[in-house]
C-alpha cells in the first residue's frame, strides 16, 4: 500500500482542481421571470456584454406560421445556424441534412394569444414541433441548434405553454466534446402561458451544439408541453462581414 504525504495529496488535489477549471469554460446566464419580479427585456444584457463581440438576433417575423426547412435560412454572419426539433428521446426529429426537411415549426401568434414583450417575446416564435417526411406531427422535448463553425455564445428567450409545472435547461457541447448543462430556468409564476425568461451561455473554447430542453421540476426530460423561443442570439466573429451564401 502506498502512503502519500500531506504535501503530495495537496499537489494532487490542486492538479485535479486546475484540470477541472480548465474544462469548465462555459458561463451560463439564467434569468427567470416570475412572482414578484417584473419582466425585464434587458435581462439578456449581461450575456451580450460577456460575448465581447457582435451577434445576430433572430425574431423569425419574416417566416410567419410555417417551418424552417433544410438548408436552414438562418445565418450569424456567414455562419449557418441550424435549428431542429428533437424528439422525446432527445434525438433530431428529422434528417436535417435532407433537402427540404421541416426542421422546426415557426408559429405566428394571434394578438393576445401568447404573452409578448418587445425585445424578448413578440409576434413569431420557434415552436418545439415539426413534421416528418410523411407529414406526421412530432412534438419534441427540445430544440437543438448546430452551426457550420463553432460559436462563442448562444442565448434565447423562452415562453412556456404548459399543463404541467416544468422548466428549461440549456445543454452546451463545446469543441472537444465537453458537455455542460445550465441550472433550471423556472419562473414559478403558475400561469398557463408565461414568458419564462432568458437563458444563455458563453464559452471560451467554442460551442458546437446547444439544446434548449424542457424538464420537469425534478430534472427529468419531458415532451409534455409546447414551448416557444424568440429573440435567439448567436455570436458572430467581429471580422465576419461576408454576406450569407446564396441558397
Amino acid at each position: 500500500m502506498t502512503h502519500r504525504t500531506g504535501t503530495q495529496l495537496t499537489t494532487i488535489l490542486l492538479a485535479l482542481t486546475c484540470a477541472f477549471a480548465a474544462r469548465a469554460t462555459v458561463t451560463f446566464f439564467v434569468e427567470p421571470t416570475g412572482p414578484g419580479k417584473a419582466l425585464d427585456a434587458k435581462a439578456d444584457l449581461a450575456f451580450q456584454t460577456a460575448l465581447q463581440m457582435p451577434f445576430a438576433e433572430f425574431d423569425f417575423q419574416e417566416f410567419g406560421s410555417d417551418h424552417l426547412r433544410s438548408p436552414s435560412p438562418l445565418f450569424a454572419g456567414s455562419n449557418r445556424v441550424r435549428p431542429c426539433a428533437v424528439d422525446g428521446d432527445g434525438k433530431p426529429a428529422v434528417k436535417a441534412a435532407q433537402q427540404g426537411a421541416r426542421l422546426v415549426e415557426t408559429f405566428a401568434a394571434r394578438p393576445g394569444g401568447i404573452p409578448e414583450k418587445s425585445g424578448a417575446a413578440e409576434g413569431t416564435f420557434l415552436l418545439n414541433r415539426t413534421r416528418d417526411a410523411a407529414g406526421k406531427e412530432i412534438v419534441g422535448r427540445g430544440i437543438e441548434f448546430t452551426f457550420d463553425r463553432p460559436v462563442r455564445g448562444f442565448g434565447t428567450w423562452i415562453v412556456e405553454d404548459f399543463p404541467e409545472a416544468n422548466g428549461f435547461v440549456l445543454r452546451v457541447t463545446e469543441v472537444g466534446g465537453e458537455t455542460s448543462t445550465s441550472r433550471l430556468l423556472e419562473s414559478g409564476n403558475g400561469a398557463n402561458l408565461a414568458i419564462e425568461g432568458f437563458v444563455g451561455a458563453v464559452s471560451s473554447t467554442g460551442i458546437e451544439k446547444v439544446v434548449v430542453e424542457q424538464r420537469t421540476l425534478d430534472g427529468k426530460p419531458s415532451a409534455a408541453d409546447f414551448f416557444y423561443l424568440d429573440h435567439v442570439q448567436v455570436s458572430r466573429a467581429p471580422q465576419d462581414t461576408n454576406p450569407p451564401p446564396t441558397q
